[in-house]
């Protein structure tokens, strides 16, 4: 495996202290540590979005989790509320059945002539 291959491998951190420790083998002057010192820190500084996004990812997620579960109290209550519904309208289709029925018997016995 090739140094470019270790290094694409390896997550940054790891990169960096890799750096360092090469640094501080080959070259222990003060320009050497402070150049791994401002690489650490632009690596900090590029990972603070990063961690950002993480975050955000996380706080996203939550809010997607509690709005399926609203979502699925509404199908639910939906559900519920066409079978009051259905039940209602077979309740009325009964009842003006029953009504019909009862308005015809009283019409033939107020007009037995007509029948």
């Amino acid at each position: 495996m090739d140094g470019a291959t270790i290094l694409a491998v390896l997550p940054a951190a790891s990169v960096l202290a890799m750096t360092a420790i090469v640094a501080l083998n080959a070259h222990s002057t003060a320009e050497t540590l402070e150049g791994v010192r401002r690489a650490v820190e632009s690596v900090e500084e590029d990972l603070r979005p990063v961690r950002g996004v993480v975050h955000e990812n996380g706080r996203l997620q939550r809010r997607v989790e509690t709005v399926e579960r609203e979502r699925d109290q509404l199908r639910d209550e939906i559900k519920r509320l066409r079978a009051e519904t259905e039940r209602h309208q077979r309740e009325r289709r009964e009842v003006a059945d029953q009504l019909t029925r009862v308005l015809d018997e009283v019409l033939a016995r107020l007009w037995p002539q007509a029948a």
